[in-house]
This record gives C-alpha cells, sequence and structure tokens, in this order.
C-alpha cells in the first residue's frame, strides 16, 4: 500500500473548484497532489531520483481518498484586486537602470473579483490511498523527501504537513465509473505536460494548465441519491435583447432552442443517454437534463435566469461524459429567434453569483426540499390517487423513498420563484403561437412542493414530467429552516 497523508496546519483548505471558484475543492483532486508534487521537486531542485518516482505515480490507477465528507463551509465573499499596470515604456536613467513607466494611473484600473473558498474539515487531514501497490523502496525514500519539503496544497494560505503513513482510515471516496462525482487525476505523461506548461509560461503567464483526465468518483453510501449525478453548469454572459425579460416562467421555448443547439454540437449517432430517444422511440432510461438556474431565495430574488445546468444520471458512462463536455465547451450561443441572441459562458468567470452554485443548492445531501420550479405532474388526480401519492412515486421513479409532502400549492416557498400558474398560462400562450411545446407538459397539473423525507437524500432532485426540461427542480434546504 502507498498512503500519503495531508494535514492542514491552519485547519481549513482553501482552493478554488476550477469549474466554480466561489466553490471549495474538497476533497483535494488527486491531479492537484501530484502537481503540488511535481512543484516541490523543482523548488528543491531534486534530481533524478524524484523526478522518477513521479514518472512512476503517475502511472498508477486512481487513489482512494479518506476525508471528511462534510466539511464545514466559510461564506465566500469576492475580494476586488486591482490588474497589473500595463508597461508602456522603458527608458534609462542617468546611472544607466532601466525605468518603467505605467501606461495605468492610480484609480483607472478594472478591478477583477477574486474569491477564496475554504472547508474546515474535522479532523483536518487529507489521505490518498493506493491499495494493492508495490512501491519500489528507492521511488518510497523519493517520495518521502518531496512531502517533507511539500509546504502547501492549494492557495498558499494553507500550510500543509505530508507525509507517507503505514496504516491508513477507512476510505469515503473510491473510483467508481457510475459515480456522481467528477475528480481531476494524474496520468501518463501529466509530468512532461506539466514542465512544457511551464515553460510557455515563462513568456505568456495566461496560458492556462490543462485540466487533463479525470475520473469519477463515489462517496460511501449514507443515504438514498438521486439517479441524476454529473452536472456542468453554463453561465450566461449576454442577452436576449433589452426590454427582452428572461425569468423562469418564461423558460419553455429557450430550454427547446437550448436543447436543440447542445444536440447540434454531438453530431451525429448520439448515445440514447444525451439525445433522450432510443431507436425505437423517446428513451426509457433516464437521460441528459436541462435545468435553468435563476436568482431566487436571495434578499432581492427576482426569478430572472442566470444560467443553465447539464445533468446526466449517474450510471452514464466516462465516453458519454467526455462527449458532452467537450459539447459544452462549444456551446458560446443560443438562437432565441425574434427575441435575440443569448451567449453562454463557463461558470468560472461568474462564480460569484449564488444563483449557479449548483453544488450547494441542488447538489447535495438533505432532508428538505422545496420546489424552485413547479412539479408537472405525470397523471391526473383522481378518486384515491390524489397528488401527493403522484409527487411520491415520482419521487421513487428517481431512486429516492416516498417523502412526506409538507406543502402543496400554487406559490412556491422558494422567495423570488413564480407562482405554478404563471407556467401553465406561459405553456397555453406557447401554443397559441403555433411553437412546439413538450408533449409532457401539455394539459397538465403544475404544483409548488416542499418535501421531507425522513433521512437525508442526495440530490440533484428534479421530479415529475418535465424534469428534463426544468420542470420540477427542487432546491435543499438546511433542516433548521424548516
Amino acid at each position: 500500500m502507498l498512503a500519503i497523508e495531508v494535514e492542514y496546519l491552519m485547519g481549513r483548505a482553501v482552493a478554488s473548484d476550477r469549474t466554480d471558484r466561489a466553490r471549495a475543492e474538497w476533497p483535494p483532486h488527486p491531479q492537484r497532489l501530484f502537481s503540488a508534487l511535481v512543484a516541490t521537486h523543482f523548488g528543491a531542485e531534486f534530481g533524478a531520483d524524484s523526478e522518477a518516482a513521479l514518472r512512476w505515480l503517475e502511472k498508477l490507477p486512481p487513489p482512494a481518498i479518506a476525508a471528511d465528507e462534510n466539511p464545514a463551509q466559510r461564506d465566500v465573499r469576492p475580494h476586488f484586486v486591482p490588474v497589473n499596470d500595463i508597461v508602456a515604456d522603458a527608458s534609462k536613467t542617468r546611472r544607466g537602470e532601466e525605468r518603467v513607466e505605467s501606461q495605468s494611473l492610480r484609480g483607472s484600473r478594472a478591478k477583477q473579483p477574486r474569491f477564496f473558498p475554504a472547508v474546515v474539515p474535522s479532523p483536518p487531514t487529507c489521505t490518498f490511498i493506493w491499495e494493492d501497490v508495490d512501491v519500489p523502496k528507492a521511488h518510497r525514500d523519493a517520495l518521502a523527501r518531496l512531502l517533507n519539503e511539500m509546504t502547501y496544497l492549494g492557495h498558499s494560505s494553507s500550510p500543509v504537513r505530508a507525509c507517507l503513513v503505514d496504516h491508513a482510515p477507512s476510505a469515503v471516496w473510491r473510483p467508481n465509473d457510475t459515480g456522481d462525482e467528477a475528480m481531476n487525476v494524474p496520468g501518463e505523461g501529466r509530468f512532461d505536460r506539466l514542465c512544457a506548461v511551464h515553460a510557455l509560461r515563462l513568456h505568456n503567464a495566461s496560458v492556462e494548465i490543462p485540466r487533463g483526465r479525470f475520473q469519477r468518483y463515489d462517496a460511501k453510501l449514507r443515504g438514498a441519491r438521486s439517479v441524476f449525478g454529473w452536472h456542468r453548469v453554463l453561465a450566461i454572459s449576454s442577452g436576449p435583447l433589452p426590454g427582452v425579460a428572461l425569468g423562469l416562467e418564461a423558460m419553455i421555448p429557450v430550454m427547446r432552442r437550448l436543447r436543440d443547439a447542445l444536440l447540434s454540437l454531438l453530431g451525429y449517432d448520439i448515445p440514447e443517454v444525451l439525445s433522450g430517444h432510443a431507436a425505437d422511440g423517446p428513451a426509457v432510461r433516464p437521460h441528459l437534463a436541462f435545468a435553468p438556474l435563476a436568482h431566487v431565495e436571495t434578499k432581492y430574488a427576482d426569478g430572472s435566469v442566470k444560467g443553465f445546468a447539464f445533468i446526466l444520471p449517474r450510471d452514464a458512462t466516462t465516453e458519454e461524459v467526455q462527449r458532452l463536455d467537450a459539447a459544452l465547451d462549444a456551446l458560446t450561443e443560443v438562437r432565441l429567434g425574434r427575441q435575440g441572441l443569448l451567449t453562454l459562458e463557463p461558470v468560472s468567470s461568474r462564480g460569484g453569483l449564488a444563483a449557479l452554485r449548483f453544488e450547494h443548492r441542488y447538489s447535495r445531501w438533505s432532508r428538505v426540499w422545496r420546489s424552485v420550479t413547479p412539479v408537472v405532474l405525470d397523471r391526473h388526480p383522481k378518486g384515491t390517487l390524489t397528488e401527493e401519492k403522484i409527487i411520491a412515486k415520482a419521487c421513487e421513479r428517481i431512486g429516492l423513498p416516498a417523502p412526506r409532502v409538507r406543502y402543496l400549492g400554487n406559490v412556491s416557498r422558494v422567495r423570488g420563484a413564480p407562482e405554478s400558474l404563471s407556467y401553465a398560462t406561459a405553456c397555453r400562450k406557447v401554443e397559441e403561437t403555433g411553437a412546439m411545446v413538450p408533449t409532457a407538459l401539455r394539459n397538465r397539473c403544475w404544483r409548488h412542493v416542499e418535501l421531507i423525507f425522513d433521512e437525508p437524500v442526495r440530490g440533484p432532485v428534479l421530479i415529475g414530467a418535465g424534469r428534463f426540461f426544468g420542470f420540477g427542480l427542487l432546491m435543499a434546504v438546511d433542516d433548521g429552516a424548516a
């Protein structure tokens, strides 16, 4: 066995998630550890033995990870930092020294927001575990020297102590191709790639380190999980036309055009899990779902849409996830006809918006869930078939136990979310224009809900007939707020 223990000496881990810089990365990804070791290797000027150990380490399978599964989260506030001066001219002084004059004047530089998200794990340790691995003594000694010199993992404000250990705690996260958490991991050739990027950054500091490989992980089961898992978020950067409202209740035609734009980028022979269609008709298995992410639940919430989440079932294969990820990289605009053009960008550049923090709002453990968009009942209540029973069955359909329906009505208990009647009215207006409305949304009952489960369940929770079009999207609520 090879086990590397990392202890956060300040009791906190400061590192930004690459997909959302306002969210902390936890647990630290194996690739982050490898990058820190490579940086230590060059910083300490270690020799060939150290390089050989790192090249051996990058070829190992992804490790298991032992760490606090639910660490405390520190509140994130943006810090506005002025950008560096733009050098305009360089001249010589009397002594022949170079003098640099800046083009920027004080107060004229645009300030850019920076985020320093952190978690407070208990205990403040994380252990990377490679089981059933025989470690050559030379590599073990070299890794021990590297870890002894490694000073931080993530941001420099979270110093660490790292070492090899003979006995590791029980793993919490294990590699699993059907897991619902994706982590970046090193692979063969990663050492050379990091060296090449470092050489490029000497001439151009804006060069980004490529994400590289990723591996899906699954945490120890502690309760029921939704069939939905992997997700990615794109933020709206501009559009549509000025004066055109882009509220949640207006999402029916937008979601269809968003889906069409994505399918065009996926090309031919699209898997059922991405297209939602099988060879002989609509897909039977869970497939890709789209969800609008709106400004809700805050003091000034108005229900305006700030971005979109693309959500896959947990049993999607790595190849299917990678194909969708590549298409989303190319999805930069959606044409809305007379309403204009909607442009999209990766969420990392809009990480400060609470509306786009999907992991915190929609994809965590909670007992209490409230609807942001109304649930579209897939059957009409009749006799003993009550609305509560239909909703309970909808939860079971996505792998969750039957909940207690604490609230059922027209008004959402999420601040800023439109009432359910506004969606039904919008659906009728779309039909009157002759535009296509998904069959699942036609002539249905729309209801806002608050659900309580006996034990915490893991989201995302999308239920009802419209769950693949962003309806029936439920938000996790802290138990104390229920």
